[in-house]
């Protein structure tokens, strides 16, 4: 939990993340369940990069759900680069299909 107080505080991050919708939720549901909300967790997370453990983490993705970046990490330097990372990403999008939820 500090280390979430941590990140989370960050001004930079903020700004960042200002940029994008935040969710919070519980994970049992989202891994195991069958309802929507569940299959777009699921469907988000498989696309997780490679040396992403568990469930956790940030996940930043577009409301079809197309995972732009994710990271597992209290690191304050690692959550600001995935957030350019995602914002980036959601640029270069072509603008008509950036609100395209399935």
């Amino acid at each position: 939990m500090l280390a979430r107080r941590f990140v989370w505080s960050d001004r930079e991050v903020q700004r960042l993340a200002g940029n994008f919708v935040a969710v919070a939720d519980e994970l049992h549901e989202l891994r195991t369940g069958t309802t929507p909300e569940a299959r777009f967790f699921q469907k988000v997370f498989a696309q997780k990069q490679k040396g992403h453990p568990g469930h956790q983490g940030v996940f930043v993705c577009t409301p079809s759900g197309r995972l732009l970046a994710s990271c597992f990490t209290r690191d304050v330097a690692d959550v600001k680069a995935t957030l350019r990372v995602a914002l980036a990403r959601w640029e270069s999008l072509d603008p008509t299909a950036r609100d395209k939820a399935t």
